[in-house]
């Protein structure tokens, strides 16, 4: 007896052609992807049990800053929301303005840092408040739009001569070629037919192949260009023979300004949340972004003892000639 086939479509969600054309679609899934890349940037220790790292992390980086207070049942928070209040002497924001509709709290909090009645801690995710959407969202706005531009010219491509047709038998006899063509069966079209009808063929002249390798190029600058902002050394160098190991290094000390502010930013206000509600939370680079940490302190370390640096040398990289 057969055994009989279930199919558990529920695990997986209908899958359906990834429009291009769908502009904002597409940028907010490049968005959130990167998102999801970059919650592993961070390793956080201590956090209560009411502070996931995943809502801290995006709150942080979506939102550009996130207020560290308690509630009424006098547990530790997080909270976005906007800032008010009279500015400081250096008209930074005394007040944090919070709408939660599910923990009750109050809707304002006092984050002065010179006031000894401060009852809450904002975090900025980098010295600027911004957080990273302003950052995903133009190079997510340009792969985008390049991405678009590479299916056009694959789908142009596929025309290397037009079939012209002056009337509508003519045309009905070029579709019907056309289809047998699609369905795998050979067909002619009759001469006679060809004669009296006009239908004619001409080259379409594009240059779809050399296009395509100029966006792919552009595809791998920009991905690249993000990876670099972030942190992660990911090399766009467009030589077609090889590059050697200085050039291969060349952007290492532009990777760390920004992941290495956002880190500052929450290593000191972690300090201050610590003092605060007494907590021992700390934080630390994780996952990639650690290595790349150990690589760049061995490296410094070796340079204060004076260990000599190997030679510059040849690296050939596979990367595919296209004429």
């Amino acid at each position: 007896m057969a055994t009989k086939q279930y199919q558990y479509n529920g695990l997986i969600p209908p899958i359906t052609p990834y429009d291009l054309q769908k502009k904002n679609y597409c940028i907010k899934s490049i968005v959130l992807y990167f998102l999801s890349r970059l919650g592993a940037m961070f390793k956080w220790n201590g956090l209560p049990s009411t502070i996931p790292k995943r809502e801290l992390e995006l709150f942080l980086m979506t939102n550009g800053h996130v207020c560290f207070a308690k509630a009424e049942d006098d547990k530790l928070y997080v909270f976005t929301g906007g800032f008010g209040g009279e500015p400081n002497a250096y008209y930074m924001p005394t007040r944090y303005l919070v709408a939660n509709p599910y923990v009750k709290t109050k809707n304002e909090f006092n984050v002065s840092n010179i006031d000894e009645n401060a009852d809450a801690v904002v975090m900025p995710n980098d010295s600027m408040y911004q957080g990273l959407l302003p950052l995903l969202e133009k190079y997510a706005t340009l792969m985008t739009e390049n991405e678009l531009s590479m299916w056009i010219r694959t789908i142009t491509s596929r025309a290397e001569f037009l079939i012209l047709a002056e009337n509508q038998k003519g045309k009905d006899a070029v579709e019907q070629f056309i289809k047998n063509m699609f369905d795998g069966k050979l067909s002619s079209i009759l001469n006679k037919v060809s004669l009296q009808d006009g239908i004619k063929t001409q080259p379409y002249a594009n240059a779809s192949g050399n296009a395509i390798t100029q966006l792919i190029e552009m595809q791998q600058y920009l991905k690249a260009s993000l990876y670099n902002e972030l942190g992660i050394n990911a090399n766009y160098n467009m030589k077609r023979e090889s590059i050697n190991s200085g050039e291969a290094v060349l952007n290492d000390d532009a990777l760390r300004p920004l992941i290495d502010d956002m880190l500052e930013c929450r290593k000191k206000w972690c300090e201050k949340v610590n003092a605060m509600f007494g907590t021992e939370i700390s934080v630390e680079f994780d996952s990639v972004w650690e290595e790349n940490q150990k690589e760049i302190d061995q490296a410094l370390e070796d340079d204060k003892q004076g260990t000599p640096q190997e030679e510059t040398k040849e690296v050939t990289e596979d990367v595919e000639k296209t004429e």
